[in-house]
């Protein structure tokens, strides 16, 4: 009873204005919340990945080359994204800096829908010498296309992406144990 009479003192209108306010708060925190999960659950998360997972005019005096991808993997577009990536011909052990060691490519500003990969070439600049050929045929040197993604997501933070997919005298390509990271 005591509780009774504290609502009766009162008054309806100013109860109902508290439990409002109440309501609100918690209304807003709840929202807060889920702007934050949802942010790091539908953001856009762009990769690159072998397309084919084979090299392309791997022969004395071509230039080799593979295809790859940009693709987004997150539930929103990422916006401005734009790759630069090389393919270079080196030992098989893998350097823990990742370097262009010859002219990269740049690909131009693009926007990628989920589920919707960008095709993009990593190439050698020049063409492939017989000690370089045979290397990867016995396994000492290897194919390896390196690069970076940079991209904004859907609320304007940017990210990037470096990755290394080498390739070696049989398919498929495997991700370098070095040099493959996001944020």
């Amino acid at each position: 009873m005591k509780y009774l009479s504290w609502f009766r003192r009162l008054g309806i209108e100013k109860l109902t204005n508290i439990l409002l306010a109440a309501f609100t708060f918690i209304l807003m925190i709840v929202a807060i919340q889920q702007y934050r999960f949802g942010h790091v659950t539908e953001r856009a998360y762009v990769v690159a990945k072998s397309l084919d997972n084979d090299v392309r005019d791997l022969q004395v005096g071509k230039t080799p080359w593979v295809q790859l991808a940009m693709d987004n993997e997150g539930h929103t577009p990422a916006y401005h994204v734009m790759g630069t990536q090389v393919l270079e011909v080196a030992l098989s052990q893998f350097p823990k800096k990742a370097t262009f060691k010859r002219n990269q490519t740049r690909e131009n500003e693009a926007t990628i829908f989920s589920g919707v990969p960008l095709g993009m070439v990593a190439s050698e600049k020049h063409p492939l010498t017989q000690i370089e050929l045979d290397g990867i045929k016995s396994g000492k040197y290897r194919a390896c296309a390196w690069g970076d993604i940079t991209y904004e997501d859907a609320f304007g933070v940017s990210h990037y992406t470096n990755f290394c997919l080498c390739y070696s005298s049989s398919p498929p390509a495997v991700y370098c144990p070095y040099h493959n990271d996001a944020e």
